[in-house]
């Protein structure tokens, strides 16, 4: 991965990244691969539009850490 970014001298900034699995056995019973894409996007989906307002996408973060936060 590559994230082009400028951070100002004597500064600092925090990249969040988040792996988000299906959650579901990929052995032979397991559903259809657009079922686990699905459930997948509405991982992902749910993290774009909570990561300011609900606490468990930033929890374990200082104050300072998320004020950082540079990629988002």
């Amino acid at each position: 991965m590559v994230h082009p970014l400028t951070v100002p001298a004597a500064k600092s900034v925090v990249l969040l990244h988040y792996v988000v699995l299906s959650g579901e056995n990929t052995g032979l019973a397991s559903p259809s691969t657009t079922t686990r894409a699905s459930s997948v996007d509405a991982a992902l989906q749910a993290i774009v539009a909570g990561v300011r307002s609900d606490p468990q996408y930033l929890d374990g973060l200082t104050a300072d850490q998320i004020a950082a936060v540079a990629n988002w």
